[in-house]
């Protein structure tokens, strides 16, 4: 593993505009934007929502107010997509000795963002499947045989739900890749991953946890000062109102923790992609 994340750095240092540069731009644009979108949450009285405090404090958590929250949200999803389509044409080109400019890596990309979307849409429906299902066991037996099982039950449900979501999860890893370096459509990417994923799979399982658990810890560090500090600058508990000292705060967090992240992990992904597709056409497995 150790090797494919030297080959991720060399990536980056040698396609700086097409993976990191064009990142650092996108992700402050979002991040500006969302600073405007959130503007009504900044205690002024003006401003002070009537709705109910606790489900008002549930939209905001999960992005759906104001409603430029939600748009922001979704431009981002688009965004995200589109950095990846580019990030791994570069990644691949650089694993066959070619250096991407971003001219280049856009050309190449552009052709497939529908149907990238398209892929992501069943990304989001292939991790939600498992939850809904279990939620709505836990409730169906949480009627039937009472309250007092009803946490239990709930939390096995759940906890194989998320097993069912790590599963999955090397299949959706390389399916991305896959989409956009195969020219596929998002059906044929999903089962093109899930065959290719068969062999060698616990090996992938566990290269895929390991990026994913190490670049959420340094996701964490980096941006815990300025959550800290938007944390103390805060007015409070209350999600539905802040100050504009919290806000770019949590911002600027938010920012430095994708930055820091978000182009290695789309390169590695790749790199993951690519591997797997060697092993396969060798027969290596170890």
């Amino acid at each position: 593993m150790g090797s494919i994340y030297r080959s991720s750095l060399a990536v980056l240092r040698a396609n700086t505009g097409p993976t990191l540069g064009l990142s650092v731009v996108l992700i402050s644009t979002i991040a500006a934007l969302g600073v405007l979108a959130r503007l009504p949450l900044i205690g002024d009285p003006r401003w002070m929502p009537t709705a109910d405090r606790d489900s008002l404090q549930v939209a905001v958590a999960l992005g759906l107010y104001p409603a430029g929250t939600f748009l922001v949200m979704i431009v981002w999803m688009v965004v995200s997509v589109a950095v990846t389509a580019i990030g791994s044409i570069v990644a691949v080109r650089h694993l066959a000795g070619e250096r991407t400019p971003l001219r280049l890596a856009w050309r190449q990309a552009r052709p497939r963002l529908m149907a990238a979307v398209g892929l992501g849409v069943l990304d989001v429906v292939v991790v939600l499947v498992p939850i809904v299902v279990a939620a709505a066991a836990a409730i169906a037996l949480a009627v039937r045989a009472g309250p007092e099982s009803a946490h239990l039950t709930t939390m096995v449900l759940f906890a194989l739900a998320a097993v069912a979501v790590l599963a999955v999860l090397p299949t959706l890893v390389i399916a991305g890749p896959m989409l956009v370096i195969e020219k596929l459509r998002p059906v044929d990417a999903l089962w093109g991953a899930f065959a290719l994923q068969r062999r060698g799979y616990w090996r992938l399982l566990g290269r895929v946890l390991c990026t994913y658990l190490l670049l959420g810890v340094v996701s964490t560090v980096v941006s815990l000062p300025f959550s800290l500090a938007s944390g103390v600058q805060g007015p409070g508990d209350d999600l539905a109102s802040q100050s504009l000292a919290s806000l770019l705060f949590a911002t600027v967090g938010w920012v430095v923790g994708q930055i820091v992240v978000l182009p290695f992990l789309i390169v590695t992904n790749a790199q993951l992609y690519a591997d797997q597709v060697a092993r396969c056409e060798t027969g290596v497995t170890a």
